[in-house]
């Protein structure tokens, strides 16, 4: 959910918007989550108490930089030397969540669990996800990855994994 959210802050400034430019308030980003109204006062909550989500005094919401930014790095203004980040695709993001609505949003959230453990270089589930150098790679093992994601046994992550389709595939 909070990558979904993330889909719609605007370029540099960090404000939540639609497509058309226009603010996200609270009620806009109730309407865009699609959750009950008591499931997104907590998920609300958890995000403004976490330093997440700013709220403005016209109502508009502002993502921390240090969660989700959308521009040039180079403006960013602080160091992303020894930040680890990846880019985000919205649409795919978008399509996602539509595609794994409410119960089945479990599902894709052990995808999103998944990512911080991928080398990204090699695409390869590792000990050492930031490693650069391809001979240091240490790969982990299904067990390994399961015990860390909190499953006692690999062969349900197994079957959790495979179940998730993007596309049909």
């Amino acid at each position: 959910r909070l990558m979904f959210v993330g889909s719609y802050t605007s370029w540099s400034d960090g404000r939540l918007e639609y497509d058309n430019g226009r603010h996200i308030d609270k009620n806009g980003l109730h309407a865009l989550t699609k959750m009950s109204r008591n499931r997104f006062n907590e998920f609300y909550a958890r995000l403004i108490e976490e330093g997440v989500l700013y709220a403005e005094d016209d109502g508009g919401l502002l993502m921390s930089p240090a969660v989700f930014y959308r521009g040039s790095l180079k403006s960013y203004g602080y160091s992303t030397e020894d930040l680890q980040y990846t880019r985000m695709f919205r649409k795919t993001v978008r399509d996602l969540y539509v595609a794994y609505n409410g119960r089945s949003l479990g599902q894709l959230a052990i995808i999103y669990a998944v990512m911080p453990f991928i080398n990204f270089k090699t695409n390869v589930v590792a000990y050492n996800s930031d490693e650069s150098n391809e001979d240091k790679v240490r790969p982990m093992p299904l067990e390994k990855l399961a015990i860390l994601l909190g499953y006692s046994n690999a062969q349900k992550l197994k079957v959790a994994l495979n179940r998730v389709k993007v596309d049909g595939h």
